[in-house]
Order: C-alpha cells, then sequence, then structure tokens
C-alpha cells in the first residue's frame, strides 16, 4: 500500500494538474508542451509588464530582482566584465544578475511569473 500511495504522490508532483468537480486530475503532457506553455506564459507577463499602466510601485530591489530573473530567463548566467565602481546602476543589475548563476532559465521564468502575480494582488 505505501509503494502505490508513494507512486501516486510523486506522479501527482510530476505532472501538471487541474482542478475539475472538486477532484484533482492528472494531466501528463509532454515536457516539450510544458515548455512552450511556460514560455508563453513568461512573454505574456512581460508584455503585460511593457504595457502595464503605472498601477503598481516597485522599490529599487524589486525592480532589480526582476530585471534579474528576466536577463537569467531569456539570457542565461551573466557575462562579461563587471561594470566599474562609479557606474552605480550598471553595477547594481551585474550583480543582482550575477547572484542568479547557475539557475536554468525555466526556474527564472516561472519566478518571473511569480513575482509579478505577487505584485498584483
Amino acid at each position: 500500500m505505501e509503494v502505490l500511495y508513494l507512486f501516486l504522490v510523486q506522479s501527482f508532483l510530476q505532472y501538471p494538474y487541474r482542478y475539475q468537480n472538486k477532484r484533482v486530475i492528472i494531466a501528463p503532457i509532454s515536457k516539450e508542451r510544458y515548455m512552450s506553455d511556460l514560455k508563453k506564459t513568461f512573454e505574456d507577463t512581460v508584455n503585460y509588464i511593457k504595457n502595464a499602466e503605472g498601477d503598481v510601485e516597485l522599490s529599487n530591489e524589486q525592480k532589480l530582482q526582476m530585471y534579474a530573473l528576466y536577463k537569467q530567463s531569456t539570457e542565461g548566467d551573466v557575462s562579461g566584465k563587471k561594470p566599474g565602481m562609479m557606474d552605480f546602476v550598471a553595477r547594481a543589475k551585474y550583480s543582482a544578475w550575477e547572484e542568479l548563476k547557475g539557475q536554468s532559465s525555466d526556474d527564472a521564468m516561472q519566478k518571473y511569473i511569480s513575482e509579478v502575480k505577487s505584485f498584483e494582488s
């Protein structure tokens, strides 16, 4: 019984799910479809941010975090030389992006989407 339960829990965590009539329906999908859905959601979220009216005021820390997540999602790990000491803005952006070094593009996309949703509420 424990093996079956463990299998069901692992299956539930591996596959996207949706609620229907208050029951969880496990809907396995291919990795390619999941990736295309994630990428589309990410692109929609980026477009929403670019075209959004000034409803949400973000702190500089939040702006840096969003910048770093966007760069990590679109370009991967940080590259190039670190900007000079006197270029404060570029150096802060570089440092924020550098903190995400090693994080996968997919994780960064998901976190970007989650952060935007948290700002909306």
